[in-house]
């Protein structure tokens, strides 16, 4: 009996055992699941919630979308699905047929500094002329009384004024001309004119682009075709190498190369500009 007694407490404390294991069990797998949701809704949210409109656009109105156009025109979507990559993946397909925009700096009316006068600029001056006075006579009588035996004398006297000294001659007449000075700035209304002026000049570049508002944020890469990754990525692994970049057109945007690096080096010496650009062969110097 004390055997058999033995016996089932030891049972019951085996299925109490297996039952807390698989209490433990249960709980790390709900929570190694809870934590394995987080993360991949972590990871993977932006991707299932892409930007659907005005992903990209440039000054000219052209734009991308959708945040996966580049993806979609690396699949072959540009000529297999044309109708709607055309219109809704302009960037990524080169289907913009608009012309490129920029910004035009403001102009400036030429600056002219004349002297101003309230009369008359030549000096005027007058001359007096002379005065003459006339002669003056004071007759005086003065009465002189005698005896009755004398007849009565009247004496006259005359009293004459000289004439006033003449007057000073006139002082000489003096005519100043007075040059004005007119300064004009030269206007140029193209930007890239202007910025050609700049590349002569760079020593202040960054300051006077910023102050003549000719800084372009957005490269203009509607003439070229740029290595998207996509390429680079697909290049490098059935062929080992990537494709080589064979052009480079920085009068298109040099404004923008003025003031910005690119992103595939190109443009950073304009008189070598695929010199240390990305995706070329390397030089050794001897």
């Amino acid at each position: 009996m004390f055997v058999k007694h033995s016996l089932k407490q030891t049972n019951n404390l085996n299925k109490q055992q297996k039952h807390c294991l698989y209490k433990r069990i249960t709980t790390l797998t709900i929570c190694f699941n809870f934590i394995l949701f987080c993360t991949v809704t972590t990871v993977f949210g932006s991707d299932e919630n892409p930007i659907i409109r005005n992903f990209k656009c440039r000054l000219n109105g052209c734009c991308d979308q959708h945040e996966w156009c580049r993806f979609w025109a690396t699949m072959g979507e540009c000529g297999s699905n044309s109708g709607w990559m055309s219109i809704n993946c302009q960037l990524a397909c080169g289907t913009c047929t608009r012309p490129p925009v920029t910004r035009r700096p403001p102009q400036t009316q030429a600056a002219t500094l004349p002297f101003r006068f309230s009369n008359n600029p030549f000096i005027q001056t007058h001359s007096r002329q002379p005065q003459t006075f006339p002669h003056l006579f004071v007759t005086r009588t003065s009465p002189t009384t005698h005896p009755t035996t004398h007849p009565t004398t009247t004496q006259t006297t005359t009293t004459f004024r000289p004439p006033p000294p003449p007057p000073p001659p006139p002082p000489p007449t003096t005519t100043t001309t007075i040059h004005t000075t007119t300064t004009t700035q030269t206007i140029v209304s193209n930007p890239t004119e202007r910025c050609r002026q700049i590349q002569r000049d760079p020593s202040n570049a960054a300051e006077v682009l910023i102050r003549e508002r000719l800084v372009v944020a957005t490269e203009d890469n509607s003439g070229r075709h740029p290595l998207t990754q996509e390429q680079v990525v697909r290049s490098n692994i059935a062929n080992a190498c990537v494709p080589r970049l064979d052009e480079a057109e920085c009068e298109r945007s040099l404004c923008y190369n003025l003031h910005f690096r690119t992103m595939d080096g190109t443009c950073n010496n304009f008189q070598f500009p695929l010199r240390g650009a990305a995706f070329r062969p390397y030089s050794r110097q001897v």
